[in-house]
């Protein structure tokens, strides 16, 4: 695996820069992902090769067009912004793998932050569709937005012993991913799904809920979605 890419070898993001303005148009191929036979990118969802496309752009605008003051985010998909990471490669991750990708993918994230400090670079989403999952950082508006707009988001902020999730609303510049250690557990079992009664090594995870159900210990090596 490399992490070396160029602009014309790009197959998610599109780039074009007009006077002071980039747009920057994420369009992500299902059938181009890094191990297209294990999982297909639907939805705009993304593996590592999609964010290595842009981590690659954003240090491009950052050293290559001194011009631009202001990025624009948005979406080729009909109806559809993204929907995050996609669950089917995290599942065929190991735990060490999806801890890296994690990082890797946050540090991406958090470069636009820091191009705004600190080379007077203004990101904006223009949220097209649905937006999920590991995106909800690309929506939050741009600098300044939220001195005169609160925005919250209802999101599981921690985890008891026993898997029972604690949920608050939190205002999106607080938000963080919806993902969080539980409290280690003896012989712990996954609990539900096809693995169900088998013991599971990384089961100290618990997600945000889906479809009303508040209490969710899962291992991230059988997670399973309909994504």
């Amino acid at each position: 695996m490399t992490f070396e890419t160029s602009p014309d070898q790009y197959k998610h993001w599109r780039l074009t820069v007009d006077g002071n303005v980039a747009t920057l148009t994420m369009d992500v191929r299902e059938d181009a992902g890094l191990r297209p036979n294990d999982y297909k990118l639907k939805l705009n969802s993304y593996d590592l090769g999609v964010d290595i496309e842009l981590a690659d752009v954003l240090q491009r605008l950052r050293f290559e067009h001194p011009e631009v003051y202001s990025v624009v985010l948005t979406s080729l998909k009909p109806r559809i912004f993204c929907a995050g990471a996609n669950i089917f490669m995290l599942g065929t991750l190991s735990h060490a793998f999806k801890v890296n990708f994690c990082k890797f993918t946050n540090e991406t994230r958090l470069g636009m932050e820091d191009m705004s400090a600190h080379s007077g670079i203004k990101f904006m989403a223009a949220v097209n569709g649905i937006c999920a999952g590991g995106e909800y950082e690309l929506a939050l508006g741009p600098s300044g937005f939220q001195d005169s707009h609160q925005v919250y988001l209802r999101t599981a902020i921690s985890v008891d012993a026993a898997g029972w999730a604690h949920f608050e609303y939190v205002r999106l510049p607080e938000y963080r991913w919806g993902i969080f250690r539980a409290e280690p557990a003896p012989d712990r079992r996954i609990g539900f799904g096809d693995f169900k009664g088998q013991p599971g090594q990384f089961a100290d995870y618990i997600a945000p809920p889906q479809r009303g159900i508040n209490r969710q210990l899962i291992d991230f090596e059988y997670v399973r979605t309909e994504q």
